[in-house]
């Protein structure tokens, strides 16, 4: 109860607001206001083993299974949170996303078997310059949703890399070819391996990462997003 008092105390004097339009206080439960709730609509990919996800990267490497949470419309809502996570060092966001969309992946058939997850690395220039992983604080919500181990020091980037902004396909996959180191390797074999970004857009990071970590030989690979980027 006085932890309650204490909570309700904080929310009147630094209020939680909506993570997408930062306009209306929210509970400390909750991450978007009702008006965004009704807006921002998660997916049902994680229960569709082919869906717009997978087909970004069909045909191009070994994998079991990709979702991503929302779609991101350019100027919409899960933009506006995309950006606030990655630019206005509220990383939280991403973590308690995590949590929520973790509890979904751990009851779906398709990816109740994950039991080690891997976020995609930012530079060591990148990580110093903001101050963390976006996509390892997903992860680290989503493992502890789903009770499975994670880390962010297995797969490395080796090489700083220009944004993917504005490149075509061609170009994000020549940006990131070679980019990406792994170790500690035998962590992974033989796991079923669920790997984590921020935003799936032609999915050319992903595609490197995946076969970085399939060197170790896990038994699947996975992945997942907080969303899906129009093209």
């Amino acid at each position: 109860m006085v932890l309650q008092l204490l909570d309700d105390f904080l929310q009147l004097v630094f209020p939680r607001l909506c993570a997408s339009c930062q306009k209306y206080a929210v509970s400390a439960k909750a991450i978007l206001c009702p008006y965004c709730e009704i807006e921002i609509t998660i997916t049902k990919y994680h229960l569709q083993i082919e869906n717009d996800c997978t087909m970004r990267l069909e045909g191009r490497t070994s994998l079991h299974s990709g979702t991503s949470m929302y779609r991101f419309y350019p100027q919409g809502r899960v933009q506006q949170m995309i950006h606030r996570i990655k630019y206005q060092r509220q990383w939280d966001i991403a973590r308690r996303l995590g949590l929520r969309y973790g509890s979904l992946l751990h009851s779906s058939p398709i990816y109740h078997q994950v039991d080690f997850v891997v976020p995609v690395p930012l530079h060591l220039h990148k990580l110093r310059k903001r101050g963390y992983n976006q996509s390892s604080a997903f992860a680290q919500g989503l493992a502890k949703a789903m009770g499975v181990d994670w880390s962010d020091q297995l797969l490395r980037r080796v090489r700083n890399t220009a944004t993917q902004t504005h490149k075509t396909r061609l170009e994000r996959l020549e940006n990131v070819a070679g980019a990406f180191a792994l170790k500690k390797s035998t962590l992974l074999e033989g796991r079923n391996v669920l790997l984590v970004d921020d935003v799936l857009t032609t999915g050319a990071t992903l595609e490197a990462c995946i076969e970085e970590v399939q060197k170790a030989n896990p038994r699947s690979v996975s992945f997942a997003t907080i969303a899906l980027a129009e093209k």
